[in-house]
């Protein structure tokens, strides 16, 4: 493994636990083969599958960070579970933990900043996620719940400079009821 991946694996084992702690969520309760028990097709299914292929158990309180990768299909090797912080931080999320991740891994992993600028891009677009609740969305279909929460986000107007005239097709935003 490479030497920058492995320090950065080893920052993340010495302060799971105790982020975990901090966190004033209850813990779902929930076992990997609990979640290979619900329905084909839906999401509780698709985390059990990702956490089997990946040798992974639920971690008690931050069981949403595993969602985030199954709702996103991001990567679980290290540059992409930076860059899954990236996304977050992009959507909108504001943690600690998150702007330590996202600091550190553009100081260790200068070489992915590409990869991590393309997924703050893509948290930009999307309506803001971070906030969602997936304990009761595990037996909707994944498919459901990725239209449903992975939305583009709607841009208002562009504005030509100096004016309230839009680029593009001829609305005058006052008149539409814009101010």
């Amino acid at each position: 493994m490479d030497p920058r991946h492995a320090l950065l694996v080893w920052l993340f084992e010495l302060s799971a636990r105790p982020y975990a702690a901090l966190k004033r969520k209850k813990p779902w309760g929930l076992t990997r083969d609990d979640l290979l028990a619900y329905p084909g097709g839906s999401l509780g299914l698709a985390i059990g599958w990702t956490l089997v292929e990946n040798d992974f158990e639920l971690m008690p309180k931050l069981e949403s960070h595993d969602v985030l990768h199954v709702l996103t299909g991001t990567g679980t090797d290290v540059p992409s579970e930076v860059s899954l912080q990236f996304l977050m931080l992009g959507n909108g999320k504001r943690s600690l933990y998150l702007l330590g991740v996202v600091l550190l891994g553009a100081l260790i992993l200068p070489d992915q900043w590409g990869l991590f600028a393309a997924a703050w891009k893509r948290g930009r677009s999307l309506e803001p996620f971070h906030h969602i609740d997936a304990k009761p969305l595990l037996r909707e279909p994944l498919a459901e719940v990725r239209r449903r929460w992975l939305r583009q986000r709607i841009l208002g107007p562009i504005l030509r400079p100096g004016t309230r005239r839009c680029i593009g097709p001829s609305h005058d935003l006052v008149s539409d009821g814009f101010k």
